[in-house]
């Protein structure tokens, strides 16, 4: 809207591309999109408003895929 990037709706793509790095196995790129996601939650929408759900959602897959990653 207006040239401005609604980082609510950017982080939901987002954290998708690591939602499916995350099912094919390739953690280390999962956690990157899932990093991004993040990031991107934290500015909010066109009007500043956090989607706190989304945003705790995306970090709770990040401390997921980190766990993984450590495990392995």
């Amino acid at each position: 809207m207006h040239g401005r990037v609604d980082h609510d709706v950017l982080g939901a793509s987002l954290h998708q591309l690591g939602y499916c790095y995350s099912r094919m196995g390739k953690l280390v790129e999962a956690l990157f999109w899932f990093e991004q996601a993040v990031e991107a939650f934290e500015k909010g929408d066109i009007h500043g408003r956090i989607d706190h759900e989304s945003l705790q959602f995306s970090r709770d897959a990040l401390k997921e895929v980190a766990s993984r990653l450590k495990q392995s």
